[in-house]
């Protein structure tokens, strides 16, 4: 109503560092005060987990970037960019085909 257009953009964050895994851990360690039989299975599977989320997760300031850049880049204004999927490090790729109504 104030004579601005309003741009709608949806991504998704990948696999950031936050404090959702520290509660994963947490909750796994209660597991094991629980039942002490699961113990070195926790352990393995921290540990592989631990191995993963080293390999395969974002910095939080990475995983952010995606977000910021839609929320305050001048390019989406500019190129008119809405209605557009972004998956991290701020790439459009096609959603899937569930999300599309097919």
């Amino acid at each position: 109503q104030n004579g601005r257009t309003l741009y709608s953009n949806s991504c998704g964050p990948g696999m950031t560092k936050t404090n959702v895994t520290e509660e994963f851990r947490i909750r796994v360690r209660g597991y094991v005060i629980e039942y002490p039989t699961l113990q070195p299975l926790a352990e393995f599977g921290l540990s592989v987990f631990d191995f993963i989320e080293e390999k395969i997760t974002w910095e939080t300031a990475d995983g952010a970037r995606t977000q910021l850049y839609l929320a305050m880049s001048p390019e989406i204004e500019q190129l008119n960019i809405t209605a557009k999927y972004f998956h991290p490090q701020a790439i459009e790729v096609p959603p899937s085909h569930l999300a599309q109504g097919e």
